[in-house]
């Protein structure tokens, strides 16, 4: 008290408020980039004359927005710009600060957004949706197909997140009902990436690749390649669901093998000259036949041959010659008495 006045002190409490970056179970997520912007009419102190503040989320989640930069009664929006690496960026939010530094929220509430208060300190919560997708495997009638690889590979200038950092790609198969999950958190929000099949199932075509892009609400944006007709889908390739969360891959069948056409006959070879005959040789002169064996001398002259006697036959020769001569001169004789007589 100064000459009779007294004076009161008032010291005003800043403005603390921040906001803590989670996943879906409450864990903490960090590299999660917000700006802070105050709506029409409204604006920071003095101290903070810029147009927008940006705060990102440390280890714990964490992203503290400066004390006394918020004004009581003005109305500010927060926007995710960056989310962290696997997730999906939540929407935009507005709230506005009341007098006793809580916080309410404004309009429509995106998902993923809470509200608390402690120690004095507002607390907005944004919880993040990893970023999920798969692939769905049929043939051209819509009919789901099992045992199909395809493999993931990021485009230059994009990643993998999570535990898949350091990959340089990730395979993927289909099961039951055609679905070949694609991990959840593994890819990230702007980034592009390239699918291949590369074992189609048994009797199947490949579908080849496609490259998609994930969207900041995790939508899979492609060029399709595959058209649904009213059957179901009749074109091979690939093609995006229309909820945007599911890459359809379509495989035509092997077609069947035409056979082979037969082979030509081919020309019948020439017939060859026939070959001359060879001359016959000079038959060889016959043999001299031997000199016949010199005949025997029986022992007894008068003795007439006897059956198996060897040297009868030239007995009989000799006797035979002596009846010819005999004859031979009666003959002459009978020629000279008839010419005598005559």
């Amino acid at each position: 008290m100064i000459d009779n006045v007294a004076t009161i002190t008032v010291a005003d409490t800043p403005i603390e408020a921040q906001v803590v970056k989670t996943d879906l179970k409450g864990n903490p997520l960090a590299n999660g980039t917000f700006t802070l912007a105050p709506a029409a009419g409204s604006s920071f102190t003095d101290a903070y004359p810029a147009q927008a503040i940006a705060i990102e989320s440390d280890a714990n989640g964490v992203a503290q927005i400066p004390a006394a930069a918020l004004i009581a009664g003005n109305t500010y929006e927060l926007m995710e710009t960056v989310s962290p690496a696997g997730y999906e960026v939540l929407g935009a939010l507005t709230f506005t600060v009341n007098a006793d530094g809580t916080l309410t929220f404004v309009d429509l509430v995106p998902a993923g957004y809470a509200l608390s208060v402690e120690n004095g300190v507002a607390t907005i919560t944004a919880a993040d949706t990893p970023v999920e997708a798969q692939l769905v495997k049929h043939d051209e009638n819509g009919e789901p197909l099992a045992g199909a690889t395809f493999t993931i590979v990021p485009n230059e200038g994009s990643a993998f997140a999570g535990k898949y950092s350091s990959a340089k790609a990730i395979a993927i198969e289909s099961g039951a009902g055609g679905v070949a999950p694609i991990p959840s958190t593994s890819l990230i929000v702007g980034n592009t990436y390239t699918i291949s099949e590369t074992v189609a199932p048994s009797g199947y075509e490949l579908a080849g690749s496609v490259a998609f892009t994930v969207n900041a609400d995790g939508i899979i944006e492609a060029q399709d390649s595959a058209m649904a007709g009213h059957v179901g889908w009749i074109t091979p390739g690939y093609a995006v669901s229309e909820d945007g969360l599911m890459l359809v891959a379509v495989d035509r069948p092997i077609p069947p093998v035409n056979p082979d056409d037969p082979d030509e006959l081919e020309d019948p070879d020439e017939p060859t000259d026939p070959t001359d005959p060879e001359e016959p040789a000079d038959p060889d002169d016959p043999a001299k036949p031997a000199d016949p064996a010199k005949p025997t001398q029986p022992a007894d002259k008068d003795k007439l041959p006897q059956s198996g006697d060897a040297s009868w036959p030239v007995a009989y020769v000799s006797a035979s010659g002596a009846v010819l001569v005999i004859a031979g001169i009666a003959l002459e004789t009978w020629r000279r008495r008839s010419k005598l007589e005559h």
